[in-house]
């Protein structure tokens, strides 16, 4: 899935869970992605690729993000306010990047080496040996 789409999730389902009514922006990212499949698919003739994962997302991740974030942070005292609940929700998404940019870059560079393993994975000479022969 693209950044993009993975960034406008999290963006409208922190936005949605705050209480801002966000759902005018969702539905015109949505309707746009519809106008330039159609118009991809006429100029193509094939859907865009990952078309139907990042419709899906534009229109149900930032719902189950807000359900998610709400279960989260309910549980917290009301007593702290609302600026301290933007402080933990910032907190755990950043926490959550961090974890999934770090993991990501592990995954990355572990396949960049099974890659020069794969061309160096031929014998090397052996220097040879020097026998001493005794003479008797």
């Amino acid at each position: 899935m693209s950044r993009i789409v993975c960034i406008f999730v999290v963006i409208f389902g922190v936005l949605l869970a705050l209480g801002v009514n966000a759902w005018g922006i969702v539905t015109l990212a949505a309707v746009s992605l519809l106008l330039f499949a159609a118009l991809y698919g006429m100029c193509c003739g094939k859907f865009p690729p990952h078309f139907l994962l990042a419709f899906g997302a534009i229109i149900f991740g930032p719902v189950l993000l807000c359900c998610l974030l709400k279960a989260w942070f309910g549980n917290l005292p009301h007593s702290s306010g609302p600026v301290a609940h933007l402080i933990m929700i910032l907190v755990a998404i950043t926490a959550s990047l961090a974890s999934f940019i770090y993991v990501r870059y592990r995954l990355r560079h572990s396949r960049v080496a099974d890659r020069r393993q794969l061309h160096t994975n031929e014998r090397q000479p052996i220097a040879p040996v020097d026998i001493e022969e005794e003479a008797d």
